[in-house]
């Protein structure tokens, strides 16, 4: 049984992005503001969650370390990240509508590309054999130069280019299912087939147009780049399917030496920015694929980072599900929900087989 490693720090709690719901800020005058989807609690309630439950007993806990900006620079425009560090150094405000920074925000999402290089280091070191990287800001949607949807800088993007570029590994593998289109990620890569990009995704969800089937990448990175669009309501088996079907057999082809997972848990049955009805045991079988993946194909070297999940409570839980999958340990809790499911739908095979009929002409599939 492989030991797995928890990265978290209560200061990513620190930043902050207030009240407001995403682009309608508080003085536009609605009596009641929503605090912004993407708050503190969400990673504060699952380290809580591991806490109580002891299960966190059972895992190897990683300190992160704020990174060099120079780590930001193998994949960010330097003027870009000026105006990051520049914005929140002044107070705080918006990288763009969807996107606030608050003082600290600058330096926070520093720790959060360090949290990831340093789980990577810890399973290089054979410390760990994978990690669950606990942290916040997000990062998929940021792209070389600018950051929305909540992102800053591309946390698991960093992350690649650092192993390739400190460790010299030849091929990584980033799968991407958060609900919404890791938009960033792609871009980043889309020439580079040193990394192959999945992303399973909301058909149509966010950005708008973006992540269709007919984006694959271009030049040397042609076929690398794999958009996965599921309709609305797909559920566990679409996921499950998507995985076993298109991403096991090409990342057996692609021979990864490195896996690195952007986990949203916003797929899920009860999200307030989705409509993919995920539930627990959906999670669970996607980790437990990704891992099995991880071990054939990658010495087990994996890494899953925290990206979206709105509905804290059950976002919270099921997080915890996919850690105890990667560790082989038990939290017994009872779940909110309970052990709902949604029946099974088949709408989904529509979209998968576009996204194989397009494959084939760059994969064994």
């Amino acid at each position: 049984m492989g030991r797995t490693g928890i990265v978290y720090d209560d200061r990513y709690l620190d930043h902050i992005t207030g009240q407001g719901a995403m682009e309608y800020p508080p003085e536009k005058g609605l009596a009641h503001q929503m605090p912004h989807p993407e708050a503190p609690e969400r990673i504060k309630n699952v380290h809580s969650l591991l806490t109580s439950s002891r299960l966190i007993d059972f895992l190897i806990q990683i300190s992160p370390t704020v990174v060099d900006r120079s780590i930001l620079e193998l994949v960010h425009d330097k003027r870009y990240i000026d105006t990051v560090r520049e914005l929140s150094e002044s107070g705080g405000g918006r990288i763009e509508p969807e996107t606030p920074l608050s003082e600290r925000s600058y330096e926070i999402a520093l720790l959060a590309v360090g949290g990831c290089i340093t789980g990577v280091e810890a399973i290089l070191r054979g410390e760990v054999e994978n990690v669950y990287a606990l942290i916040r800001p997000p990062g998929h949607h940021a792209s070389r130069a600018q950051g929305m949807g909540f992102c800053l800088f591309n946390n698991v993007a960093i992350t690649a280019e650092y192993l390739k570029r400190e460790h010299g590994l030849e091929r990584v593998l980033i799968v991407d299912w958060d609900v919404h289109h890791g938009n960033g990620t792609q871009s980043i890569f889309y020439d580079d087939p040193s990394v192959m990009f999945f992303s399973l995704h909301q058909d149509g969800n966010y950005p708008p147009q973006s992540g269709t089937v007919e984006e694959v990448g271009e030049g040397k990175g042609e076929g690398f780049t794999i958009n996965i669009p599921l309709p609305p309501g797909t559920g566990d088996g679409g996921y499950v399917s998507a995985l076993q079907e298109i991403v096991g057999p090409l990342c057996r082809q692609f021979k990864p030496e490195f896996i690195l997972v952007s986990a949203g848990q916003d797929p899920s049955m009860v999200d307030p920015l989705g409509r993919m009805c995920v539930t627990y045991a959906g999670f669970e079988k996607m980790a437990s694929i990704i891992k099995r993946l991880a071990q054939e194909c990658s010495l087990g070297r994996l890494l899953i980072a925290q990206e979206g999940g709105y509905n804290i409570v059950y976002q919270s839980y099921a997080v915890v599900t996919m850690i105890e999958t990667l560790s082989g340990q038990k939290a017994h809790l009872d779940k909110p929900y309970g052990d709902f499911t949604y029946p099974e739908t088949t709408y989904f095979k529509e979209n998968l087989q576009k996204v194989l009929s397009t494959q084939r002409k760059y994969w064994d599939l």
